[in-house]
């Protein structure tokens, strides 16, 4: 079964992926193509900023995934105030190679693009003693660096994200056109929803025809299996009420480490349910436009399970 969307990591930003030449000791992995993954997780190791040592044309890397989301250094440096990019793909263009592998001999314009820290992911790293030794250096513990910030490239990389992110509003503000809607088998709901000062109100009508074409996408496949989880559910359900940084996660939902939390909070970012609130940094937010679809899942389950059986023809 073929999902919806893949995953693509890169510690540039790019408008455009572009095929390159992969260098693996497999056939498969040293492809001239772009490489994509079904989860998100899968590509971290590829989307944080890992430099060759010493940073130059000697130098070398060795950087490994060896888990779900895991990373081993044997050889390199990792900036740990750097950052990279998740890139949301469509499936369209790909083929699957392996087990967990997709690839893509044509240019992909992503659909989404994530911003990742490497702080973020720092407990799901693990260096070899000769890299630890290195990044110490020059990146001592207290604090501070002794490699040279390049100003320039990162005020580039930012004027690359607006741009972005300007043509993706400007696409998002194109007005659809008008659906052709069969009154016959329509569906209508509305509801509203209040918490922590924060509210939602929707009155819907959508045709049945629309919402079986998303099981036929797969779609309804893909967001399912993004949520159905029940930690991941419990997470949802605990920021819906309320936001909340990491650190109150861990405690509200009863998880033991904060890297337990990321690894469930991931997920639901980049599947565009929780983000980090705009006007307080650290702490996670339902996206406000996505609560109405949650509560009306909820609300289609309820139906699902109810003991009084809805009377018709």
């Amino acid at each position: 079964m073929k999902p919806v969307f893949l995953y693509h990591g890169s510690s540039k930003f790019l408008d455009t992926l572009k095929p390159q030449q992969a260098k693996d000791n497999t056939e498969q992995g040293s492809q001239n193509a772009i490489y994509a993954c079904e989860n998100p997780d899968y590509v971290i190791t590829w989307a944080l900023p890992f430099r060759y040592y010493p940073d130059g044309p000697g130098g070398w890397r060795d950087v490994e995934m060896t888990g779900y989301g895991k990373t081993y250094v044997k050889y390199g440096t990792l900036d740990p105030n750097g950052y990279g990019y998740i890139y949301k793909v469509s499936s369209e263009n790909f083929e699957k190679i392996d087990n967990w592998q997709w690839i893509s001999r044509q240019e992909v314009t992503p659909q989404e693009v994530t911003k990742i820290w490497v702080k973020d992911y720092q407990h799901m790293i693990t260096f070899s003693d000769e890299a630890m030794r290195i990044n110490n250096e020059l990146y001592p513990p207290g604090g501070g660096t002794t490699m040279a910030r390049d100003y320039g490239a990162e005020i580039d990389m930012l004027k690359k994200e607006l741009d972005f992110l300007k043509k993706r509003l400007d696409q998002k503000i194109i007005e659809p056109e008008a659906e052709t809607i069969n009154h016959s088998n329509i569906i209508n709901y509305s509801g509203s929803y209040q918490s922590a000062g924060r509210g939602s109100k929707w009155e819907m009508t959508v045709s049945a025809d629309k919402l079986f074409s998303l099981i036929e996408s797969k779609t309804a496949t893909q967001v399912l299996q993004g949520i159905g989880n029940s930690d991941r559910l419990n997470l949802l359900l605990a920021i819906l009420k309320r936001p909340m940084n990491v650190a109150t996660m861990v405690t509200a939902c009863g998880f033991n480490t904060t890297g337990q939390v990321y690894h469930h909070l991931k997920p639901l970012i980049a599947a565009d349910l929780v983000r980090e609130d705009e006007d307080e940094k650290g702490v996670y937010i339902v996206v406000p436009h996505r609560v109405q679809g949650i509560i009306m899942i909820l609300a289609g389950i309820s139906d699902m399970v109810n003991t009084r059986y809805t009377t018709g023809d």
